[in-house]
């Protein structure tokens, strides 16, 4: 038999929800706005095998917590921070909660995989589709996360700038996560494992490969580390700067040494040309190779390059939107 309480939390948390995307507006240093899948998905990659293992004195839970802070967002650590922190029941009674969340994970993960994974099964219909398609015992547990015994949410209205927006209040850890995933499915966004990390994103476009998490102590987010960390090693041996540098040199010797029929002005056009090139190699658009070819002195295929450009353009602006 599960515990009565999981994880409730010392304060009520108000949630609006809108265009899919979440706002915490009660003050409780959650403050702010979180796009859908936030919540649940640090919370199926916190580890809390480090809690089972812990004595469940609150001083030496803390280095574990420390470790779900490394692999998960910040938030959910201090979600579960301030459960121990607020928490009276004895070591069997807690370590029981602990697995019953651990169970709760496994759901979510199961969840996630079955109705909204664009690599997983199915990945050509909606969300709900893929949810209605399931057997009747898997889709069950799924809907549990909905009508959770355990969660005690309350809805209701407000109106915000003229217009009317829902909103829930929870009080608990998985009761944030009930909502969470539901508004995920409901948004009919995708979401994928980000090719860097391995942990769920949503995804932004067709094209989006890593999330915007930072990565490990690099100080940068995997958008940001994986596409370097790829290019240097596809190019250590012979890399993209040699190759760029070779043509520009050979080039200007052209133009210096044959000015009537390769001028200046020319060569400033493929200079800025194959710069952005360059960028777009290091954004893995095009190979080395097809790098290589295509910014052949005297002249670039000024369609070929528009092409590149195009999807230059729309990445940085899908890396803006976020």
């Amino acid at each position: 038999m599960q515990p009565k309480s999981l994880w409730l939390l010392p304060y009520i948390l108000k949630i609006e929800m809108s265009d899919g995307s979440l706002t915490i507006s009660e003050s409780c240093g959650y403050d702010g706005t979180y796009t859908v899948g936030h919540f649940v998905f640090d919370f199926i990659e916190a580890d809390l095998s480090h809690l089972i293992a812990s004595t469940y004195d609150f001083n030496e839970t803390l280095p574990a917590l420390s470790d779900i802070r490394e692999s998960s967002n910040i938030s959910v650590a201090g979600f579960i921070l301030n459960a121990i922190a607020s928490m009276t029941d004895t070591p069997d009674v807690t370590r029981k909660k602990i697995k019953a969340l651990q169970r709760k994970q496994a759901t979510f993960r199961s969840a996630i995989s079955s109705c909204l994974d664009i690599d997983g099964e199915g990945a050509e219909l909606t969300s709900c589709e893929r949810f209605d398609l399931l057997e009747y015992s898997r889709r069950s547990v799924i809907q549990d996360i909905a009508f959770g015994k355990n969660s005690d949410l309350k809805a209701g209205y407000v109106v915000v700038d003229g217009t009317v927006k829902s909103v829930i209040e929870c009080d608990s850890i998985l009761s944030l996560c009930y909502v969470d995933f539901w508004e995920l499915i409901k948004s009919g966004k995708r979401v994928k494992k980000c090719e860097n990390c391995g942990r769920y994103f949503v995804m932004y476009s067709s094209a989006s490969k890593y999330c915007d998490r930072e990565y490990k102590d690099t100080g940068k987010t995997c958008k940001e580390y994986a596409p370097q960390k790829n290019f240097q090693e596809k190019f250590k041996d012979g890399g993209l700067n040699e190759v760029y540098k070779k043509a520009e040199v050979n080039h200007r010797k052209r133009c210096s040494r044959y000015p009537s029929a390769y001028p200046i002005n020319d060569f400033e056009k493929w200079r800025n040309t194959a710069k952005v090139l360059k960028e777009c190699t290091e954004r893995e658009l095009l190979t080395i190779d097809e790098f290589k070819q295509l910014i052949k002195p005297p002249h670039i295929d000024a369609l070929k390059a528009e092409l590149y450009f195009a999807q230059l353009s729309q990445l940085k602006k899908d890396g803006d939107a976020k």
